[in-house]
């Protein structure tokens, strides 16, 4: 019974269900009808604007003249194009090529085509047919899209889209619904009486029968069920509600998909309230911003704000977001962890159905290693833009489509002129034709190509290029064009040349120079090439010398010559120590400086050899004397000290606080107790060293210190110590050392230095006695000397008479020399001599020397060479007088000192340096005698001669010692080589060998400069004027009569005063008009009448001339003493430099010999330096006949050109001007 009742309610219910359902449909049939005739006449209308639209195109296309029967062009639809006709036609218009002609997805420069809620899913994937026109619905969404299918030239096809938007149609449908709603709600109030009952009595009625039912049947009652209750409601229920459950269970597998997809997504996603307080983040967030999901929830999006980024930047996005649209940018932002990174920032507003704003939704993507890239390629782009080199890229059509601005600055042309060209445009069809294009072809072909070749780019500027040429590959392995790279290397060919010429010099000067200089093939050893000196050095031949090895002359096993090696490379030395062996068994200790020389494709090794044998027995006596002072240091009683550096600590033992008159716990262990102790002046010195050692810039500290002791007294403290720890980076953890006390020491280096400055003192003051004294001295000898000339012409005198005068002139001339020697010396030892630097022609000053020599040298039948050096320079400037002193010297001693028969040579080498500096090497040998060893640095003393030579009676001993301190006041030094030859015969000299090498300067272009010199006859007076008068101070009557001669001839009145009582009576009675005043030293009785000129009153306005030495009016200005005159004269003078003085203090105008001014008067041509020097000798020595035939040899020498000169130094001879002669030849030889 209870089942045929439900089976009754079944039944009533599904005819209640299909009686609803029907109605349902009714509805639904009449509202679809409607909608689908709007939506036809809505595509319609449509349709007609897009097929205008496509009209449009085709018009706009063609009227850009273009041909569109093979397709359309895809450069041709802009953006801008397809905005215009979508505006004209009411539509939205997208481009979008598709090789597969699939739409995939509809977007617009990164923007969905329809709403953005929409997903990607909803959009309708379709196929373009043969047809071309096919429009699809999209679902029931506010757009309705079309889509064309467009031929492209030579690019397949594109797909044309249509979106209409369907608003106006559906605000038409809202109103059909809203009809349809209100009929159906008259016809639910029609029904609903009807369903109620209909309900009451088919399904409510049955389930509460059926309930009773139940019941009866639970209470063992008969279940009774009334036969009219339906049963359709029931079931019709029951499905319902399976129907929701299944609806409801595919809607909730939908959002589980989507919230996998945007937690998983590759793209950072973050939601955000109105606020900009974040509410989601996906796992990428996490991972990009190194926050966790908790951290992040409820916290402002200014949580990632780098700093870096502007506040308008911000503004600008909030305002973009708030007014509905969406904004991107590129943003530097921070993480967690504080650093920063490059972010493409996505914000957009997530809309209600309302379309409002209710949240914000935000992608970024991490674009850091973009960034870097574009960064690292702006670098690149600035380096090859900064490049000097030149720098262009050629397509395959050879013509240029980028280059460097060093490539437009070398042609001097702006890039347009340049780029777009082609290469045989910019470098010249000739050139291009003949130089370039089969390179660049080969370059198209794969090669790379590198050639030289010199291009003018401008009629003044022609430039070397080394070219490279590198083919440009695309990613498909294809050459599209050329790297082009071009270096100057103008420079580098110059050099080649000057290298080129520099080797052929190097030839030369490695045949002729004296050093030993060997050429060696390192892969054998094998001597390729060896100089003469090499051979002599040696003891073989050239021939003999090239055909042995290395090894045969080199001592050294080959692991003791790693050794040398490597121990010269540790310590950075330039030179290598060897020992090497000569032909004659003898082995001798050698520097060797070596360096690669390129010889075509071998490289050698040159190698000069110098020999350090006596250095080396130096240094080990020096060696053994530093172990032994070594020895006596660890026996003797020092303080130590032991410094923990890391700590500070220090431990001193028992004799360091002894030193300092401590007890041991007296002194803290640390070091601050030492640096109390240190004297404030020798703190930074002694830090420094002590940082040296710390650093190690040095490895062993010694210094010289003060310490105070416990009296408070300064102690001299001699302290050594060194690093025995250092830790892994090198920085000292330990040092030891010890202390001396030097303070005994140091006070007696005190009184030695006091006693060293006095001998020094005494020197000087002996130097000076000498000076003075020998100055006295050659005055009267150069008057007897003169005189014993004049006698020796006498023809009445008898030949003993005859004889004794000779003897009184050799013992002159040689006592003159002695003087004169002396006096030199004197003067160097008393720092008096200064270098005086000319210009000079260097062979005429060698030439002119040697020739001075040749008479004696052919009387004695000796061989006087001169070896010059081809490389020599025409000019030098250095002190001439002082290098000829010297030389003349040395080949006096040759000529000398060579028996007769022998070889005596002069040889010279200049060697080039930086610039115009230069190195002279003068080089003088003989076969004579030789020098023992023994004596070879005593001759250079003195008043010593050696042994050998005391056969001469002749010299005094004084020549090499004065030469050689010369030489070393021109920064050199002369030394003697004895014997030269081993082998000598009985009978023959072993030869000595005297050389030297002072720094030069290199004149290229030197002038010798000519003076012009008047002869004064007199002066010009007023009419009825007196003659001037000249009161002369002088006591010596040597230099009354030279000046009495100079004067008197004149005009001038000279009258001198000897002693006060003459200058008072001077004062009285003379009416002087000048004093001249002539000092001989700076102690002397003139002296004493200039001071009391002042207490004279008719001599106090008178001007008074000092005629002196230059060093008497440095000591005069030293003592103040220059108010005592007014004028000076230095000695030696000329009567030009006096007259012209005078004249000036006398207001006189001086006459010449042709009575005008010095306008008018001859030019007086002085003769080269060697006549200069050989007149000079002559008048030295008194000579006075050689003196008169070197003046007529000077009238006759080249025409007479230095016959003015000649006259008058003629004329001062004839008055036995001697003093003023000597004067002369200087000045004019100092000019030159």
């Amino acid at each position: 019974m209870i089942i045929h009742r439900c089976e009754k309610v079944k039944l009533r219910s599904h005819v209640m269900l299909l009686w609803t359902c029907l109605t349902c449909i009714l509805l639904a049939t009449i509202y679809f009808v409607f909608t689908l005739l709007i939506y036809r006449h809505y595509q319609a209308q449509a349709r007609d604007r897009i097929e205008r639209g496509i009209a449009t195109l085709e018009q706009r296309l063609k009227g850009e003249g273009d041909d569109l029967s093979q397709g359309f062009p895809a450069e041709l639809i802009t953006p801008e194009l397809l905005d215009h006709i979508a505006h004209e036609q009411g539509c939205d218009i997208y481009f979008q090529a598709d090789t597969a002609l699939q739409v995939r997805s509809l977007t617009k420069g990164g923007q969905r085509l329809l709403f953005e809620q929409y997903a990607q899913e909803d959009l309708p994937v379709f196929s373009i047919g043969t047809e071309p026109w096919q429009a699809r619905q999209v679902g029931d969404k506010n757009n309705i899209v079309y889509g064309a299918r467009l031929p492209l030239k030579g690019q397949g096809h594109a797909v044309l889209l249509f979106a209409q938007s369907l608003d106006f149609v559906h605000q038409g449908i809202a109103v059909l619904g809203e009809a349809l709603a209100l009929v159906f709600f008259i016809v639910f109030l029609l029904f609903f009486p009807v369903a109620a009952f209909f309900v009451r009595s088919s399904v409510t009625r049955p389930v509460e029968q059926l309930i009773a039912a139940m019941n009866s049947f639970d209470a063992e009652e008969q279940p009774f069920l009334d036969e009219d209750v339906s049963t359709v409601e029931f079931s019709s229920l029951a499905f319902a509600f399976n129907r929701m459950v299944r609806v409801l269970r595919h809607h909730y597998q939908q959002v589980d998909v989507l919230s996998t997809a945007v937690e998983q997504s590759p793209i950072a996603i973050v939601i955000t309230d109105l606020e900009g307080r974040i509410e989601y983040v996906n796992s990428r967030m996490e991972q990009l911003t190194g926050y966790s999901a908790e951290e992040l929830k409820g916290r402002p999006t200014s949580i990632f704000q780098s700093g870096y980024t502007s506040h308008e930047k911000y503004d600008e996005l909030w305002n973009t977001v708030t007014s509905g649209k969406i904004w991107k940018e590129e943003l530097l932002n921070k993480k967690k962890d504080g650093s920063l990174s490059w972010e493409f920032v996505v914000v957009a507003p997530i809309f209600a159905e309302d379309a409002t704003i209710i949240k914000f939704v935000a992608t970024k993507e991490d674009i850091t290693e973009r960034k870097q890239s574009q960064e690292l390629l702006r670098r690149y782009e600035q380096i090859i833009s900064a490049t000097v080199d030149l720098m262009a890229f050629l397509d395959r059509d050879l013509i240029f489509c980028a280059v460097n601005k060093a490539y437009l600055d070398a042609f001097q042309k702006t890039r347009e002129e340049i780029v777009g060209h082609s290469v045989a445009a910019l470098y010249g069809r000739d050139f291009f034709h003949q130089v370039m294009k089969e390179k660049l072809d080969r370059c198209l072909a794969g090669e790379t190509v590198h050639y030289q070749t010199w291009y003018n780019f401008s009629p003044t500027r022609r430039c070397c290029l080394h070219v490279s040429c590198y083919p440009f590959y695309t990613v498909e392995n294809e050459i599209s064009g050329i790297v082009m790279s071009s270096h100057d290397i103008t420079g580098l060919k110059i050099n080649q040349e000057l290298l080129r010429e520099s080797e052929q010099r190097y030839r030369q000067t490695f045949e002729t120079n004296m050093a030993v200089k060997l050429i060696i093939d390192p892969t054998d050893g094998s001597i390729i090439e060896a100089n003469q000196a090499a051979a002599s050095y040696y003891g073989y031949t050239v021939e003999e010398l090239v055909a042995l090895r290395i090894t045969d002359i080199n001592q050294l096993t080959h692991e003791e010559i790693l050794a040398e090696m490597d121990r010269a490379k540790e310590i950075e030395r330039l030179y290598f120590n060897f020992r090497h062996k000569l032909a004659s068994g003898e082995v001798r200790d050698v520097e060797v400086y070596s360096g690669p020389l390129q010889s075509g494709d071998r490289t050698l090794l040159y190698s000069i050899i110098h020999d350090i044998t006596d250095r080396k027995q130096a240094e080990e006596k020096l060696l053994q004397s530093n172990e032994r002072l070594e020895m006596i240091v660890q026996g003797a009683n020092l303080g130590t000290w032991d410094w923990n550096i890391t700590t500070d600590q220090i431990v001193f033992n028992d004799r360091w606080a002894e030193i300092l008159g401590y007890d041991p716990d007296e002194l803290p262990g640390d070091v601050s107790t030492w640096i109390e102790h240190l004297h404030p002046d020798d703190k930074e010195q002694t830090l420094q060293a002590l940082d040296d050692l710390f650093t190690g810039r040095t490895s062993l500290l010694m210094s010289e210190q003060r310490l105070r002791n416990k009296a408070g007294e300064w102690v001299w403290i001699l302290g050594a110590g060194k690093v025995f720890e250092r830790g892994p980076q090198g920085e000292a953890i330990r040092a030891v050392g010890i202390q001396l006390d030097i303070n005994a020491r140091k006070q007696a280096e005190q009184q030695l230095i006091t006693a060293k400055e006095q001998a020094e003192s005494a020197n000087r003051a002996k130097s000076v006695f000498w000076a003075n004294i020998t100055h006295e001295l050659r005055t009267p000898l150069n008057a007897v000397l003169g005189y014993a000339q004049l006698l020796s012409a006498e023809s009445s005198l008898t030949p003993k008479q005859l004889n004794n005068v000779q003897i009184i002139k050799s013992s002159g001339e040689y006592l003159l020399m002695l003087i004169n020697d002396i006096l030199d010396l004197s003067k160097i030892e008393a720092e008096k001599v200064e270098l005086v630097s000319r210009v000079f022609r260097l062979p005429d000053f060698f030439s002119g020397i040697v020739d001075i020599f040749k008479a004696e040298a052919d009387v004695k039948e000796v061989s006087l060479r001169y070896r010059e050096d081809p490389q020599q320079p025409l000019f030098i400037q250095t002190d001439e007088l002082r290098l000829r002193q010297v030389i003349l010297n040395l080949l006096s001693n040759a000529v000398k000192f060579t028996s007769n028969g022998g070889h005596c040579s002069l040889q010279t080498e200049v060697t080039r340096q930086a610039d115009a500096e230069a190195f002279l090497t003068v080089i003088v040998e003989d076969d004579g005698l030789g020098i023992l060893p023994e004596m070879q640095e005593k001759i250079f003393e003195p008043f010593r001669q050696s042994g050998e030579r005391l056969q001469y009676s002749e010299g005094s001993g004084l020549g090499l010692a004065i030469s050689r301190r010369l030489v070393r006041l021109m920064g050199g030094d002369l030394q003697v080589l004895s014997p030269l030859y081993q082998d000598h015969q009985p009978g023959q000299g072993a030869g000595s060998r005297f050389f030297f090498t002072i720094p030069i300067e290199i004149i290229e272009q030197g002038k010798v400069p000519q003076e012009t010199q008047h002869v004064i006859t007199g002066y010009t007076v007023l009419e009825g004027e007196r003659p001037k008068k000249i009161l002369l101070l002088s006591t010596s009557s040597s230099n009354q009569i030279i000046l009495e001669n100079i004067l008197t001839p004149l005009g001038f009145q000279v009258n001198e005063v000897v002693g006060k009582e003459a200058l008072v009576e001077a004062g009285e009675k003379e009416r002087a008009d000048i004093i001249l005043a002539v000092l001989p030293v700076i102690e002397c009785e003139e002296m004493a009448l200039l001071q009391q000129i002042k207490e004279q009153k008719s001599l106090q306005e008178l001007p008074v001339i000092m005629l002196a030495d230059a060093s008497i009016f440095s000591a005069l200005e030293e003592k103040q003493l220059e108010h005592l005159f007014i004028d000076r004269v230095v000695k030696p003078f000329s009567s030009f430099d006096l007259l012209s003085v005078l004249a000036r203090h006398l207001g006189i105008s001086l006459l010449y010999d042709n009575g005008e001014g010095p306008e008018v008067a001859p030019q007086i041509i002085p003769p080269p330096a060697e006549e200069l020097s050989v007149l000079l000798m002559k008048v030295q020595q008194g000579d006075v006949a050689g003196m008169n035939q070197q003046i007529s040899s000077l009238f006759s020498l080249e025409a007479g050109k230095y016959a003015e000169f000649a006259r008058r130094v003629e004329r001062l001879a004839e008055d036995f001007q001697l003093n003023m002669i000597a004067d002369l030849i200087k000045r004019y030889g100092s000019s030159q």
